[in-house]
């Protein structure tokens, strides 16, 4: 687990660098980026909250991993007894474990989502200082405003609202901590953007590799025909799918914990059945949608306001190569998922392993002990 921490630390440093490039300058003599700061790249606002929430969101899916599968075993064992109902010794010991186990996983769960909740927080604020175009982008917000979207139509070609609904004023506290304060728009972003040919953080700062390049952004911008919004559905979408996938992981660890309160235990009916079993699959797909809104937002940069992704394609790669490259992934990393996911099934099912004591007196192997 520490090992994997200390991985997270360096991927996402990475991840963080290309959404706020800091720590690093353009050098004329090679012509190339150039890291200048490594403390600079640990110290990115983006990646203090960004590795924060992650790890919180990965202790989301073990909590809702834990509780789910312990639930299901215990409606299984208890069948909707009180516990002071159960005098069997095996079923009481069987019914302690996965009560305590039920219990510890969603306390896991919902303890981990309060810090997802919170750390996200922070991120979108951050979000909106160093990145506009992709918070007006993950509210849909074509237009400069402070209302947030509950949800919104728009006219599908980017570039208009049609109808939604809104609650005014909360996007400028959310933001900004500011009630009624207002984020920039999608439109008056991309207008400043094509103008100025720069990127610009909130403030109309930059960070030292954005200014270096910055000079060099015109010609790449019209020589791809560059739109400077991301796109805006699939970033509004993916955005509320995450938030809401998650919420509905913590509501179901509460419901598991208000269910066992004095003494009670499930029964296993289809319904309990069906939400133990998507309990770990929410905050994994949110998750997933998590990763779709921070990659799809930020472009059409690879490197934000420095590198656009139409300029990093790389010349002596065909589209066949990258093809086969996909379908080779997919093919080696969906068997390997089938392969874990039959294992991890037949684990489950097997239930707590026996523990019952043997004879060793019968065992002519058995190591000797002393006797007073």
């Amino acid at each position: 687990a520490i090992g994997t921490m200390v991985s997270a630390v360096f991927i996402l440093a990475a991840n963080s660098w290309m959404q706020n490039p800091v720590g690093a300058t353009f050098n004329p003599q090679t012509g190339r980026a150039e890291l200048t700061d490594f403390g600079a790249v640990l110290g990115n606002p983006v990646f203090l909250t960004t590795f924060l929430h992650t790890i919180a969101t990965s202790y989301m899916i073990g909590g809702a991993l834990i509780a789910g599968i312990s639930f299901w075993h215990l409606s299984k064992v208890a069948r909707g007894r009180h516990t002071s109902e159960i005098s069997d010794a095996g079923e009481v010991e069987d019914v302690s474990t996965w009560r305590w186990a039920t219990k510890f996983g969603a306390w896991v769960l919902i303890a981990a989502a309060a810090i997802t909740a919170v750390s996200g927080d922070i991120q979108g604020k951050e979000m909106t200082k160093l990145q506009p175009m992709k918070m007006a982008a993950a509210e849909a917000a074509w237009e400069s405003t402070s209302d947030f979207s509950v949800i919104t139509f728009d006219t599908g070609d980017g570039t208009e609202e049609i109808g939604g609904i809104k609650i005014p004023g909360m996007l400028g506290f959310l933001a900004n901590n500011e009630w009624g304060s207002q984020i920039q728009g999608v439109n008056d972003l991309r207008k400043h953007d094509v103008n100025a040919y720069t990127y610009t953080h909130n403030d109309g700062s930059q960070t030292e590799l954005q200014a270096s390049y910055a000079s060099v952004l015109r010609e790449k911008v019209d020589a791809n025909n560059i739109d400077l919004a991301p796109s805006v559905g699939l970033s509004y979408w993916s955005f509320r799918l995450m938030i809401g996938l998650g919420m509905a992981g913590a509501l179901i660890g509460l419901i598991m914990l208000i269910e066992l309160r004095g003494g009670r235990n499930p029964r296993q009916t289809g319904w309990h059945n069906f939400w133990t079993f998507v309990t770990p699959f929410l905050p994994l797909i949110g998750i997933s949608f998590g990763w779709i809104f921070t990659e799809m937002g930020r472009q059409p940069w690879i490197v934000t306001g420095v590198l656009p992704t139409a300029s990093a394609v790389s010349p002596g790669v065909s589209a066949g190569s990258v093809l086969f490259s996909t379908i080779a992934y997919t093919v080696v990393y969906g068997a390997l998922a089938v392969v874990e996911l039959f294992l991890f099934l037949k684990t489950m099912r097997a239930g707590l392993p026996d523990v019952s004591t043997t004879d060793n007196a019968a065992d002519g192997d058995a190591p000797l002990s002393f006797a007073y």
